[in-house]
């Protein structure tokens, strides 16, 4: 807490926060650390860029996880430990709530990983189909070339 600021002003928020108790005004004080998730519909432009940065979109910029990395936890985990607290939290108490310990390598890591599979589903999807209809894959390249006027310049 001396060390790190925002630890400190965590830790001092908390404590303000739960000074507000009274006997006739009950507080507490639900403490999360990095929240990962958005309710259907929300656009949260931090995880839309860490979506474009998994698929390349980014490019130059090399492929890496800051050092360090922090507790995360799910919308839905933290949606939870709120209604706990206000069935069954105890009035001036704090929970400190949270998922599971990360790097921030180990964190950007299932981001990439959920786009190569998202990428190998749709590679297996258009193999099917194009066994489905029989189609050769000479046929498929020379529609795409065809259609896109895609010229292969050869020096």
């Amino acid at each position: 807490i001396e060390t790190n600021a925002y630890v400190r002003s965590r830790h001092e928020t908390c404590r303000a926060v739960r000074a507000l108790c009274t006997p006739t005004f009950d507080v507490i004080s639900v403490d999360a650390p990095f929240v990962v998730g958005a309710p259907p519909g929300l656009d949260v432009p931090m995880f839309d860029a860490y979506a474009r940065y998994a698929q390349g979109q980014f490019a130059p910029m090399p492929v890496f996880g800051p050092a360090g990395g922090t507790n995360f936890i799910s919308t839905l985990s933290l949606a939870e430990a709120v209604w706990g607290a206000l069935q069954r939290g105890e009035a001036g108490k704090a929970y400190l709530v949270g998922d599971e310990n990360l790097s921030f390598a180990e964190y950007f890591q299932y981001f990439f990983n959920f786009f190569v599979a998202v990428f190998f589903q749709f590679i297996h999807l258009a193999v099917n189909v194009i066994f489905l209809l029989n189609v050769s894959i000479g046929q498929i390249i020379s529609l795409i070339f065809f259609r896109f006027n895609i010229g292969i310049n050869s020096r």
